[in-house]
């Protein structure tokens, strides 16, 4: 089942105490790590020590617009691009973590 993040469940928490590639930006300010990134540093340990996810689910408008038209998304990128995709699980290694739209498989024929 998907929540409002278009994650499921289990990739919900999966995530749990790893950066996220969608927030990774926070820890690359013009002058090294700022406020942002500390606080994101200590969000990120606190949900490894504890295993719970510290902040809440979000909702916005424009992020559930582009949930609802992933699949069309895809099927226009694979026409532009002559490129097959599939929707992807959720990657990562120990520290870091990311739901990627799909992942190229293979190239159509023309």
């Amino acid at each position: 089942m998907e929540t409002s993040t278009g994650l499921t469940k289990e990739q919900k928490e999966f995530r749990i105490g790893k950066f996220c590639c969608s927030s990774i930006y926070k820890l690359m300010g013009q002058k090294g790590l700022g406020k942002t990134g500390e606080t994101y540093i200590y969000e990120v340990a606190a949900e490894f020590m504890t295993g719970q996810q510290i902040k809440p689910d979000f909702y916005a408008q424009s992020t559930q617009w582009g949930i609802d038209h992933e699949e069309e998304a895809g099927l226009y990128f694979e026409a532009a691009t002559h490129l097959k995709i599939e929707k992807c699980n959720t990657i990562s290694n120990d520290l870091i973590c990311g739901t990627p739209d799909g992942k190229i498989i293979s190239e159509i024929a023309r």
